[in-house]
């Protein structure tokens, strides 16, 4: 269902839409009982989005120029035009009409307003407490320039004359195609054979009006576009007398809708429905209508949007899961066919191994000693990083004698060395740590050595004796990769624990300047080859 409110000063006239076809409008007077018969229909639908197209006598026209500029800049320009040019400035619209060809080159403007807005406010206060979704307020005179064009009406100065059911006759002049003025004039009570000399009368009255305003030019005929149906079209055409100042077209209403694309056939020869029609296939953008009149069509399109895109998200669901389900079906084939392969190889492999001499071992075993020599060189580890770090410490310590190194490989820094092989504990590896990607954290590799030695010379000076020790084991504290470096004896026991004892003059052993160095280096993550 589609639907145009038309509203004229004493009526409005709904059309309805029912796919392409219309049906019989319903006609609600301006007083209180048409207002209440209006309430109860949009009671009982308030959904169906709505269109609303004015025909008033209170629709004013003025002409103006504002600056070439755009934007907020622009808005605020033309609001302050509508402020001063108006006296209520409700509801208001700027149509732009090109730009001046001198001076600045202002763009020249046609501001039109509402003037009688209370005209309108009962209206919109029953579609505002319906929450009925307006989509605009139009005006007939700026719509009808749409169909003006549409008439192939290529003359420099033309009006459009149209009568509506409501007994309203409306000449609208346009000049370059450009609106400029309109005129609604209302139609007495008349006899049906003096309608065409009434319009024609009142076209002269216009045409004079114009020609005092000097809006038309006397090098040109003014063309004269009718629209009628029927009898008057034949009463008009035989009256209608062309002459230098005007020439008349009496448009036929069915060919004028088919000219603006319409379907069907116009039953009268009243506008009202082929602008309806028109108004409802070829919406412009809203002329009158303020935020709040139009508040509940943004829900209505929002909501529509939602339907649309909960349609698009169904149906993509749904294409989705067919595609997988094909694909799981197309899987299920492959694996029903590689386990038939499998099935035929291990019948083959089965005949062809009967056929093999015995072999010493099973291939599962063959395999995991295989596997376990290649992780074995793999894991393989020598001492020559340690051995490295530590004689470039001795290079400034020649005195320093070693006697023996004890070395291990492990996982564990804190590893006992010299008991042949570590114990579990000592070399178990810490995996609790995780990679960021949620693998296991490879632990680090150590290697660990025990240095024994002795100072020679020595003559017996243990504080120097005591100093070098301890300059060697900061010197190999420093070297990139120690992690640790612990001194386990000493060339002279000091520790409050011990007797320090001698006998003056006596002679000084060797023995009496050894040491014992823990050093712990890291070497990179266990399993790097």
């Amino acid at each position: 269902m589609k639907r145009v409110f038309f509203l004229t000063s004493g009526r409005l006239t709904l059309y309805r839409w029912q796919g392409a076809s219309m049906l019989d409008p319903i006609a609600f007077e301006a007083d209180e009982e048409g207002l209440s018969r209006f309430a109860t229909y949009l009671s009982n639908d308030s959904k169906t989005p709505a269109l609303m197209l004015v025909d008033f006598v209170e629709e004013e026209f003025r002409e103006d120029t504002v600056p070439h500029v755009f934007g907020g800049d622009r808005k605020a320009i033309v609001r302050t035009k509508q402020n001063r040019l108006f006296r209520d400035p409700q509801f208001v619209h700027a149509l732009s009409q090109g730009r001046d060809a001198d001076g600045r080159r202002d763009d020249r403007m046609l501001f039109s307003a509402l003037i009688r807005p209370d005209l309108l406010a009962p209206w919109l206060a029953q579609l505002v407490r319906h929450k009925v979704p307006l989509k605009g307020i139009y005006s007939l005179p700026i719509l009808s320039q749409e169909i003006l064009k549409k008439l192939a009406a290529s003359a420099g100065q033309a009006l459009l004359v149209t009568l509506q059911s409501s007994g309203g006759l409306r000449q609208t002049f346009f000049r370059n195609g450009g609106l400029k003025i309109s005129r609604l004039a209302a139609t007495p009570g008349l006899e049906k054979s003096q309608y065409a000399a009434y319009i024609l009368a009142e076209v002269e009255k216009t045409r004079r009006y114009l020609n005092s305003l000097r809006l038309v030019s006397n090098d040109a005929p003014l063309e004269v576009y009718i629209l009628s149906q029927g009898r008057l079209a034949s009463d008009l055409k035989q009256q209608a007398g062309n002459s230098i100042t005007t020439r008349y077209h009496i448009a036929d209403m069915d060919e004028t809708a088919k000219a603006v694309g319409l379907k069907g056939t116009m039953a009268s020869p009243y506008a009202d429905a082929l602008l309806s029609e028109f108004l409802l296939r070829r919406t412009p953008p809203n002329h009158y209508a303020r935020n709040e009149d139009r508040q509940y069509f943004g829900f209505y399109r929002a909501r529509r949007g939602l339907v649309v895109a909960g349609v698009l998200l169904l149906f993509g669901s749904l294409t989705w899961s067919g595609f997988r389900f094909f694909e799981g079906a197309l899987a299920k084939q492959q694996t029903a066919s590689v386990s038939r392969q499998t099935s035929f190889y291990n019948e083959r492999y089965n005949l062809a191994k009967e056929t093999l001499p015995p072999a010493p071992a099973e291939a599962a075993d063959l395999k995991k000693v295989v596997e376990s020599v290649a992780t074995l060189g793999r894991f393989r580890s020598t001492p020559w990083e340690l051995m490295v770090a530590v004689s470039r410490s001795l290079e400034d310590y020649p005195t320093l004698k070693l006697a023996s190194v004890d070395w291990l490989s492990s996982t564990n820094p804190k590893a006992t060395i010299g008991a042949g092989r570590a114990s579990p504990q000592q070399t178990s590896a810490n995996v609790s740590q995780l990679n960021p990607d949620g693998t296991p954290m490879a632990p680090s590799l150590y290697q660990l050595a025990r240095l024994k030695g002795q100072i020679e010379p020595f003559d017996g000076n243990y504080r120097l004796a005591l100093q070098q020790v301890r300059a060697f084991a900061a010197n190999i504290k420093r070297l990139d990769g120690v992690t640790s470096v612990r001194i386990l004896s000493l060339p002279l026991d000091i520790s409050s624990q011990e007797r320090l004892a001698g006998t003056a003059g006596g002679d000084v052993s060797a023995s009496a300047a050894e040491f014992e160095i823990k050093v712990v280096l890291e070497v990179g993550s266990y399993g790097d080859a």
